[in-house]
């Protein structure tokens, strides 16, 4: 899987769309003022959901155990590297630097994160974004298990269960659950609904241009303001404030995502760079940390610039977030060309 949405054709729009979501959650793990920080938490997660829904379809040979291990190679196998990976860097550099060395963190805390499956209370300090794997993969499984073979009008009754669910566990139970399960009860709306209406979005980007245009000025202002009024949300930490306003500002961010995605790609068409990055958003995930660490070592001890930058210049965590993407090409060259099993991708023959 070299990208966090893996399917055999691909959709140019949406390497358009998944090179902003990626970039996004770049830039929200740097520090930026709130009303900018919620409007990326509002949709960013839900969008790669969303994505990867509207790539899913149900193939009639594939048994639940096939469809498992499929997708357990694609999403747990890489996911277990890279916590091997970034774990060892933790251990040796991480928590010797920086925030984590202020925090006492028993060493084997993170080993049990990692089968735990859930970034929360630090259980995946090393690598805290790696939760969206198994938690995508749970939602994957439970969408194969209940959604096939059902007619549309069940499929849609059944996101509704999930949501009450969803609803019912933020609400009252609020216990994490191993891989992510508490969240999926959540993702999966985004990932049904992108799934079962994906004709729908399809006719939606079929309009005239002039049509799409309005509408995308006009949702970009209700998500906004909706963003503004929720407040910051969090997928992981199940904090949604207010739930149906969470769902429903989420569904405008990703609609207002994919027509913005849709009208570049007009605009633009096909860009290798474009789909280099949205192929590789897997190896963005997992390493953008090793980016910041890079870079903040560049600015702070070879150009000297305080760390306070971080924290107050926004232009500067802009250009930032794009380098630390720019920074990690070699990875993904590397990883393409020397472990592309490991991330989906096909090898070639020799």
């Amino acid at each position: 899987m070299a990208s966090i949405v893996n399917r055999e054709q691909r959709v140019h729009f949406l390497d358009y769309a998944k090179f902003i979501g990626i970039y996004l959650m770049v830039l929200g793990h740097l520090e930026l003022p709130q009303d900018i920080k919620n409007s990326i938490y509002a949709f960013h997660m839900p969008l790669f959901f969303a994505i990867s829904g509207y790539l899913f379809s149900f193939k009639k040979d594939m048994s639940v155990i096939d469809f498992i291990i499929k997708r357990g190679k694609q999403l747990i196998i890489p996911y277990l590297i890279f916590n091997v990976i970034t774990y060892i860097f933790w251990l040796f550099v991480g928590r010797k630097f920086g925030l984590d060395s202020t925090q006492d963190i028993k060493l084997y805390k993170p080993i049990i994160g990692i089968f735990y499956g859930n970034g929360n209370n630090k259980f995946l300090i090393h690598d805290a974004v790696l939760w969206f794997l198994p938690c995508l993969f749970m939602v994957e499984t439970l969408y194969f298990i209940f959604f096939r073979n059902k007619t549309k009008i069940v499929s849609v009754l059944l996101l509704c269960c999930f949501l009450a669910v969803g609803f019912l566990d933020y609400k009252f139970i609020k216990i994490n659950l191993p891989w992510g399960v508490d969240t999926a009860f959540t993702a999966i709306v985004f990932y049904g609904l992108a799934n079962l209406f994906k004709p729908g979005i399809d006719r939606l980007l079929r309009s005239p241009k002039l049509t799409l245009g309005i509408l995308t000025i006009f949702l970009l202002l209700v998500f906004i303001y909706l963003s503004t009024l929720n407040g910051r949300v969090d997928m992981l930490a199940l904090a949604y404030n207010n739930y149906p306003l969470f769902i429903f500002n989420a569904l405008l961010g990703v609609i207002l995502c994919l027509l913005v995605s849709y009208l570049i790609s007009e605009g633009l068409g096909k860009l290798f760079v474009i789909e280099y990055i949205a192929k590789n958003t897997i190896i963005i995930l997992a390493f953008h940390a090793f980016g910041f660490t890079i870079i903040k070592a560049v600015t702070y001890y070879m150009l000297k610039y305080p760390m306070s930058i971080y924290e107050t210049n926004l232009y500067f965590n802009i250009f930032v977030a794009a380098i630390t993407i720019l920074i990690l090409v070699p990875v993904m060259i590397l990883w393409n060309r020397y472990f592309p099993a490991i991330i989906g991708l096909k090898t070639k023959a020799k």
